[in-house]
């Protein structure tokens, strides 16, 4: 007999069920449990069990090429999908509880009728069968767990050239798959945790601001309860890229000693050692023949000939006040390289980009590129502007027989750009500049010539000059190499000993048609041009030449066609489908690259073309049947548009949209963007809030926080726990500077200076902390407002408060937390 039969024979027939019913059911609760935590897993990591995703999948059906409308089916899918998981995970605690409860009843019922002795026995035993019962299904779930997070994996459907791995170390797939991804891929971010409400509110109170005065606080009520909804139902939401981002956040952390970048072409992932990426910049800036060390930072040397050139111009009358205050800065930084990995070529070298963002002559950069932009306007004879422009002169082109097409390309052409060559080319061509400006040749070639000696960088502290060329990175090298190209084109070509019946150029890449003998008579032409400025050729391969992202074909005939090509180095990774990135978005890119390739294709192409294209959508996740309605719809509504007739010769004036953000929230972002759209004369654009971007590596310089502008700033007291909390356009060094000068000789000027004065109490300006940085003058003085309104200890006067509405009380009270920097 067995010990339940044993039970009934001593203590009766009732004892007996009643612990067979307890035995019955601490097994069902084991399970339960294993059950519960697996749905929870699930929910955590943003993973559906598969028989949710069974039972919602006719949902994607509903996906059209209208933007709009996938939008409500991709949220109408997330919401349900979350809210069955979310009542299968309560269903389960609640059976949790009444098995508890039912198993608490039995037990305090069996201490009546079973001895304490065997009860405990029983317990004991009980308890082994639950470990053991919750062993062996933990062990079932979770694998069944691995599938599932393997399956999700493999339907975000990277492809293994979208990273390239130089080092060593092992990465893990989940890593593998968020990086691959590249750096503009979007995750849906959470709030408060990965954007603080405070930002999403200062981008709401700007689009705001621009509405009448009797409709703002109506529009704050409405956009208030839309983001405070918002955040308390998303507590419980969570996404699997979220997942991903998180897991290779924590890799990252642990593994500083990698650099994760983008490669120098082909929109490819590389991960290289600090050690590598060092000895290849180090190998790179050792060039004495372009680089040179400096003993200190120039930055401030050239601020101050650059306000001089400024002064210059407007004391002589060639700019006004305005361009003036445009062109002069008093918070210069200096230029930061950074270098991008060529993974196409042997080694591996780095290209050099140096950023001149915020430097010293950025916008007399500008300036000069906007005249010389438009004085060559028609200078260009052989330049084209895109491959639509290339597309319509060369298809169906007949070539002259014996001939064939090669492409020039012309080797680091920036970088070999001499100041003479530039000057030179200015003073032949100085009646096309003078016509489009009244400044002097001397003083614009002054101009010039200052640009070129200001090509300077920091790389890891040292500060170093670029002796020679253009710099990559710099906003006239774009300008100079277009001009000097031309220059270049319209003197080699009446040197050539034939007649050149196709002759294109784009920036550095030319396309050629000359006879078949005689590439090398041609190479030798445009190689003694300039001695800095050298070419390679590249010859037909199947009687066709790539040039842009199209190949010249020679057919039948001699007869020229053109196909869509992608380079050998292209990935063919584009916008993925799961990003987060606005259905319109998406929609538009699959369209205009369909578009763009039924444009530039000739028709005995135009299939194989399309087919291609379909086969790298769905290689970045889209669904083909999503990507077949777009060509459909394309296809069904290209029509010529027909100009209609004007009834009126009345011109109505013109009304300019003011460009607004928001960031791309879902299903957030929606809403708001409802409300707000009663605002006239507004477009708003949507930016990704939380990017795989995040994970890449800083190569450049980290700017120090004294050189930092537009930002809010935090100072603490040093003789009590006060602080003052502002915000500064300028240069954080010189706002501090006229801190320390208000507080001995201004003391009303601001709070800190009338609490230093009062008190006689310091503060540690060399403590000062940077809160965030917003380059928006209302965002930040939001911003500024927020902060202070957190700080309990501020000491800030309270009309710097007073812009700050009431109706944000208690949605900016549940975000504590700094802002993130950007």
């Amino acid at each position: 007999m067995g010990f339940f039969d044993d039970v009934g024979l001593a203590y009766g027939r009732t004892a007996s069920e009643q612990m067979r019913l307890w035995a019955h059911l601490n097994t069902k609760l084991a399970r339960l449990a294993c059950r519960r935590n697996f749905l929870l897993h699930c929910r955590t990591t943003g993973i559906l069990p598969r028989h949710i995703v069974q039972n919602i999948k006719c949902l994607t059906n509903l996906l059209s090429d209208d933007a709009e409308n996938n939008r409500k089916v991709s949220l109408f899918n997330k919401k349900i999908s979350t809210r069955i998981l979310n009542m299968e995970i309560s269903f389960t605690i609640k059976k949790i509880n009444n098995f508890s409860s039912t198993l608490e009843y039995l037990k305090t019922e069996l201490l009546v009728l079973v001895p304490t002795s065997i009860l405990e026995r029983f317990y004991i035993s009980q308890n082994r069968s639950y470990k053991k019962v919750f062993s062996n299904n933990k062990k079932l779930l979770e694998k069944k767990f691995l599938a599932l997070k393997k399956r999700k994996i493999q339907s975000i459907q990277i492809r293994d050239e979208w990273l390239c791995n130089l080092t060593t170390t092992q990465i893990p797939t989940e890593v593998k798959v968020i990086l691959s991804l590249g750096p503009k891929f979007g995750v849906a971010p959470l709030p408060v945790k990965d954007i603080p409400i405070k930002n999403i509110v200062a981008d709401v109170e700007n689009i705001i601001n621009l509405a009448p005065i009797t409709r703002q606080n109506i529009l704050r009520a409405k956009c208030t309860n839309a983001i405070t909804n918002f955040v308390h139902n998303s507590k419980m939401t969570h996404n699997f890229e979220h997942y991903l981002l998180t897991n290779a956040r924590r890799f990252v952390k642990t593994h500083d000693d990698l650099v994760i970048t983008p490669a120098d072409k082909g929109n490819i992932t590389v991960i290289l050692s600090t050690e590598q990426y060092e000895q290849k910049m180090n190998q790179l800036l050792q060039d004495s023949s372009v680089y040179k060390q400096l003993r200190r930072d120039p930055t401030n040397e050239f601020q101050c000939k650059n306000n001089k050139i400024v002064k210059q111009l407007k004391d002589k009358g060639f700019i006004d006040a305005s361009m003036a205050r445009k062109l002069t800065t008093y918070k210069a930084i200096p230029p930061r390289i950074y270098g991008l990995p060529k993974v196409h070529k042997a080694d591996i070298p780095l290209r050099p980009i140096v950023s001149t963002i915020g430097s010293a002559s950025v916008e007399l950069s500008q300036f000069m590129t906007q005249i010389l932009t438009e004085a060559f306007s028609d200078f260009h004879d052989y330049t084209i502007a895109d491959s639509f422009q290339f597309a319509s002169k060369i298809n169906n082109f007949i070539l002259p027989q014996g001939y064939k097409l090669i492409s020039l390309d012309a080797v680091s052409l920036f970088t070999n750009i001499s100041l003479e060559l530039v000057i030179q080319i200015i003073q032949q061509e100085w009646s096309r500049v003078s016509q489009v400006t009244t400044i002097d040749i001397s003083l614009f070639l002054i101009i010039i010539k200052f640009l070129f000696e200001s090509s300077y960088f920091v790389f890891k502290g040292s500060f170093i000059s670029q002796i020679f060329g253009c710099a990559m990175g710099s906003k006239i090298s774009p300008i100079l190499a277009n001009i000097v190209m031309s220059v270049l084109l319209k003197y080699c070509i009446p040197l050539l000993p034939f007649q050149v019946p196709i002759t294109y150029q784009y920036v550095d890449d030319l396309l050629l048609a000359i006879p078949e003998d005689r590439t090398a008579t041609t190479l030798a032409v445009f190689n003694n041009y300039d001695p800095h400025i050298k070419f390679t050729a590249e010859e037909e391969t199947e009687n066709g030449v790539p040039f842009l992202d199209t190949k010249a074909i020679r057919c039948a005939g001699n007869i020229v066609k053109l196909d869509w090509y992608q380079k050998p180095t292209s990935s063919g990774r584009y916008i993925h489908y799961s990003s987060n990135h606005s259905w319109a978005m998406k929609t538009n890119l699959i369209k205009g690259m369909f578009r763009r390739i039924k444009k530039i294709c000739h028709p005995d192409f135009l299939h194989n073309s399309e087919e291609k294209l379909l086969k790298i959508f769905e290689n970045n996740g889209y669904p083909r049947m999503f990507l077949n309605r777009c060509l459909h719809s394309l296809t069904s509504d290209q029509v010529d548009e027909v100009p209609q007739i004007r009834t009126s010769t009345l011109v109505e004036p013109a009304t300019h949209d003011k460009y607004v953000s928001l960031p791309l929230i879902p299903p957030l972002t929606g809403k708001l963007t409802k409300i707000l759209k009663e605002i006239e004369n507004i477009k708003i654009a949507k930016y990704n809030p939380l990017v795989v971007g995040v994970l890449f590596s800083q190569t450049k310089d980290r700017i120090h926080t004294m050189s930092r502008s537009d930002v809010v700033y935090r100072i603490p007291c040093e003789n009590c726990e006060s602080v003052y909390v502002g915000q500064t356009s300028q240069c954080l060094k010189r706002r501090i500077s006229i801190h320390k000068s208000d507080a001995r000789l201004r003391p009303d000027r601001c709070a800190l200076a009338s609490h230093s004065s009062s008190l006689d109490h310091h503060f540690k300006f060399d403590e000062v902390e940077i809160l965030c940085t917003n380059s928006n003058y209302n965002k930040r003085s939001f911003l500024e407002m927020c902060f202070i309104n957190e700080n309990e200890n501020n000491i800030n006067k309270k009309t710097d408060l007073k812009n700050l509405s009431v109706v944000y009380s208690y949605l900016l009270s549940l975000d504590r937390r700094p802002s993130r920097q950007t």
